[in-house]
């Protein structure tokens, strides 16, 4: 109750329900094909839809041609396509197999799978060609020719195995777009697999020599750190962050020789250089003393040793000339002299920084002249160095290598073998008929291929269990007589099996006979195809009510006949026990061609469901108010709910009625009671237990089946009017 203050409020209470029209022309169908999705329900609506995903012909089949039949009558068709399995229940014994081939990268690992959509030797002719693509080197181009159907080859440019670039991704371009074909990326999500670092002579592997952990590169880095230490005696290790440094143990320029390189599938890993570098060997200091025309007297200190000018022949620690000056100096310990005549050049006796401490000393006037008061230019030696670099952001880019144009391999078609259980299928795997288990559309269901008892018991069980689709049979094909026919359909005779009796099966008899475009031959061929476009012709001309038979909208177009006539004055007997016996005849009329002369089930119990129509009308509503009703499941099981549903179904059953589906209804759902106390139909006990129930009474339209005409023959003075007041 609302309080406060005064307030206009606005609710929505929504009654405006209605029945939708029930989707109609929808039939299943089971075939071989060249190619295709096995046990997966594709919806086909023309033959070039057919061959996109089925192929062209194959010789062990005429399917192809059935399915065109009914396509060519506005038929919409589910199709499933069949195989042989080793055991029905395990889907892992498919003898089917898919084509494929496997592409390697850069560092001939196996990086890429390339397989044919679905099973078959077809995918055996689908050839691969990969380019570097022009643009960018570091991607590809992929092209896969279909030579059987060229139109359908494709092509695709600027991919990448970088499964971060979410626009050229390869694997997830083509699965997305292909037809003809999936990829598997054999390396993906697995940066750093079967990477590796070499330093001088030693490798070392991920996964074994470092570890792999793409949450921690650091750890990585430490990883790989260790082993290196532990393992080269060539260079030392450290680490920081994603980065390790390496050193040459011995210093100097033979260090530089030290090897280093990385192999990464994803450029994940990255080396300084191929050698290490920077290396160089220690430098002894130097200097220079130029000996002009020194005085006598004059001297020069080298080291701390002093030497002085004399003019005759020399004493201790005295020169002359030049010469004897360096051979003074060259007596030293710690540095070694040469001359040209003109310049002593003074070097240490070993190589570093040490020899730059090393003095020279002059006390002479321009005689003799030095290059500095110390020698010079001394270094220590320097290691060569190295760093190894882990990506800090890893991607696994395993581009495959171009490939010539290369054909897949390995496909098998699965028909060797190929039985009953096949067909049949198994509910758990969702094979057979049970791969049509989630197709609530559709009205019919039927096997061309396979017409031997126990595909069509099987099928007929099917649908009745389902209660919504009726299975299509037919004798099989070496059947060419209506007592044969009748004996196939009782299980007697040549049959040993139970007679088919069901309103949820239907059998024809009477195969339409064509031309073949295979052979050139006149042929006959399954009558499923032209069934089925005779149902979709009669639903989208009259209504699923109306008997799908007779010149009206049973007439099959395109034939040279039928394979046994039985719609000759000479037949008309076979025809009627043919009908007796719940078998709709084709037959081939001389002036009138091919047309479907019957429309039973195989109901065997004389009732309304006897006639093929009545079943199907009970299907339509069956589709139209299961779906709709479900919106009062857990609502209060009470009067006014009743009403509710009265009011939603009395329209639609009206405009049935209107449409002719039948002559009177009457709903009884207790919709007029004022309490539960007044209910007939839902009494106390059932709306305990959570029921309700709503009964449909209908008197279904018939068919006219029978057309009598009577010739009254009367007097030349006879008053007709009288006469027809005279029960004959």
């Amino acid at each position: 109750m609302p309080t406060g203050a005064a307030k206009v409020t606005f609710t929505e209470r929504d009654l405006s329900f209605f029945i939708q029209a029930v989707t109609q022309g929808r039939n299943c169908v089971q075939i071989t094909a060249r190619r295709g999705p096995v046990n997966e329900v594709k919806l086909v609506g023309s033959m070039k839809q057919f061959q996109e995903n089925y192929g062209l012909p194959i010789d062990s089949s005429d399917s192809d041609i059935v399915v065109q039949r009914a396509f060519d009558r506005g038929a919409v068709l589910y199709i499933n396509r069949v195989v042989h399995y080793t055991d029905p229940a395990d889907a892992s014994t498919i003898a089917a197999l898919k084509a494929s081939l496997t592409l390697q990268d850069q560092q001939s690992r196996n990086t890429l799978t390339i397989e044919a959509a679905n099973q078959g030797t077809w995918g055996n002719t689908l050839v691969v060609t990969i380019t570097a693509n022009d643009v960018d080197p570091d991607r590809f181009d992929l092209r896969i020719d279909y030579p059987e159907q060229s139109e359908l080859s494709e092509s695709y440019r600027y991919l990448t195995m970088n499964q971060d670039d979410t626009e050229y991704y390869a694997v997830k371009v083509i699965n997305d777009q292909s037809k003809l074909v999936k990829l598997i990326d054999l390396e993906a999500g697995d940066p750093f697999e079967s990477d590796s670092v070499t330093v001088g002579i030693d490798t070392f592997d991920s996964g074994d020599d470092f570890t792999i952990n793409i949450d921690d590169i650091p750890l990585m880095a430490s990883s790989l750190k260790d082993s290196i230490n532990a393992t080269s005696g060539d260079v030392t290790a450290t680490s920081l962050s994603n980065v390790i440094s390496l050193t040459a143990v011995v210093a100097g320029v033979a260090g530089n020789a030290i090897a280093l390189s990385a192999v990464t599938g994803g450029g994940n890993i990255s080396v300084s250089g191929a050698n290490l570098a920077g290396g160089l060997d220690a430098v002894a200091a130097g200097g220079t003393i130029t000996f002009g025309i020194p005085a006598d007297g004059d001297t020069v200190t080298v080291d701390g040793s002093l030497f002085t000018k004399v003019p005759g022949p020399p004493g201790a620690n005295e020169f002359s000339n030049i010469g004897e000056l360096t051979a003074l100096i060259e007596a030293l310990a710690n540095v070694n002299a040469t001359d040209d005549g003109l310049i002593i050049t003074v070097t240490a006796a070993n190589p570093g920084t040490a020899g730059n401490s090393i003095t020279m000393v002059s006390a002479s006037g321009a005689g003799l002249t030095l290059s500095g008061a110390t020698l010079l230019g001394g270094s220590d030696a320097i290691a060569a160095t190295g760093t190894v670099t882990f990506s800090p952001d890893p991607v696994t880019v395993d581009n495959p290598t171009p490939v010539t144009a290369t054909n897949l391999a390995g496909g098998a078609d699965g028909l060797s073998g190929l039985d009953d259980d096949d067909w049949i299928g198994n509910p758990a795997t969702r094979t057979g008929l049970y791969a049509f288990d989630d197709i609530d559309d559709a009205f019919g269901l039927a096997c061309p291929e396979n017409t031997s008892p126990a595909v069509v018991a099987a099928g007929v069980a099917y649908c009745e269990n389902r209660e919504d689709m009726v299975y299509y049979a037919e004798p099989p094909a070496s059947v060419d007589s209506a007592e044969e026919a009748i004996d196939f359909r009782l299980g007697q005779g040549l049959w040993v099996h139970a007679a088919f009796n069901s309103s949820y099966g239907a059998m024809y008899f009477g195969r339409p006979k064509i031309r073949s475009a295979k052979t050139n031959d006149i042929t006959d061929i399954s009558l499923i195809g032209d069934v089925f476009g005779v149902h979709a012709y009669n639903d989208a001309k009259a209504e699923v009510w109306f008997a799908p038979a007779g010149l009206q909208r049973g007439r099959i177009p395109n034939t040279l006949g039928v394979h046994y006539n039985v719609g000759t004055p000479g037949r008309s007997s076979e025809m009627d026990d043919l009908v007796n016996n719940q078998i709709s005849p084709i037959v081939d009329f001389s002036d009138e061609g091919t047309v479907i002369w019957g429309e039973q089930t195989l109901q065997r119990a004389p009732s309304a469901l006897q006639s093929l129509h009545i079943r199907r009308l009970l299907i339509y509503m069956r589709k139209a108010l299961l779906k709709i009703n479900r919106i009062y499941l857990f609502e209060p099981n009470d009067p006014i709910t009743w009403r509710r549903v009265f009011n939603l179904i009395n329209p639609w059953m009206e405009d049935l009625l209107k449409r002719r589906a039948f002559y009177e209804y009457l709903i009884q759902c207790d919709q007029d009671a004022k309490s539960i106390n007044d209910a007939i139909l839902n009494t106390p006990e059932r709306i305990d237990r959570g029921e309700f129930v709503c009964r449909l009474f209908i008197k279904p339209t018939r068919t006219l089946k029978y057309f009598g005409i009577e010739a009254v023959i009367t007097k030349s003075n006879a008053n007709f009017k009288e006469l027809l007041d005279i029960r004959l």
